[in-house]
């Protein structure tokens, strides 16, 4: 993430480095460095509030056209654990979110919902891969340390042709690193 600590986050300044900045963004959403997953010294700070916070990029017609969307975040749950979508996209159906207690993986044919149960204040790394030509979903969860905790792997089936954006968050509160 790039930006200043505790300014908004736009449209305009979510490129950080890379250049490539999020085409829409919804709600409570800061740069923080309260808690940050290295190498940033920032992380996108979605804040619990009436309303649901979240970020969307509109993927190239490149990526598209690509079999296989790989998206990764790391989350960090701050206080309580709550359930949200920490990826989602439009015309695929694929998910990968948290219900308060798991994590799970969903296209429009299943659902996988892992076993492990996970702990607030704690960073996760999350590895999506979403397969157009299949309609699977695989959901690799891993510790801060990078140790696997578990996967989750969706059956297959249930997709659209394509997909224009993937969303991160509509979260009700949390964190994820960019």
């Amino acid at each position: 993430a790039g930006g200043t600590n505790t300014t908004a986050v736009t449209s305009g300044n979510s490129g950080g480095a890379s250049g490539t900045a999020f085409n829409s963004v919804t709600g409570t959403v800061t740069f923080s460095n309260t808690v940050s997953s290295p190498p940033s010294s920032l992380c996108y700070k979605l804040v619990t509030a009436a309303s649901q916070s979240g970020m969307s990029y509109n993927l190239p017609p490149l990526l598209i056209s690509q079999s296989v969307l790989h998206l990764i975040a790391d989350v960090y749950f701050s206080g309580s654990l709550f359930s949200t979508y920490i990826f989602a996209t439009d015309g695929l159906g694929y998910r990968t979110g948290f219900d308060g207690t798991h994590f799970y993986s969903s296209n429009f044919a299943s659902t996988a919902t892992g076993t492990v149960t996970y702990a607030a204040n704690t960073w996760y790394r999350v590895e999506s891969e979403y397969n157009n030509a299949n309609g699977t979903v695989v959901t690799n969860i891993y510790s801060a340390a990078g140790l696997l905790l578990e996967t989750l792997t969706t059956a297959p089936g249930g997709r659209y042709a394509k997909t224009a954006a993937v969303y991160w968050g509509e979260f009700n509160g949390g964190n994820t690193t960019g």
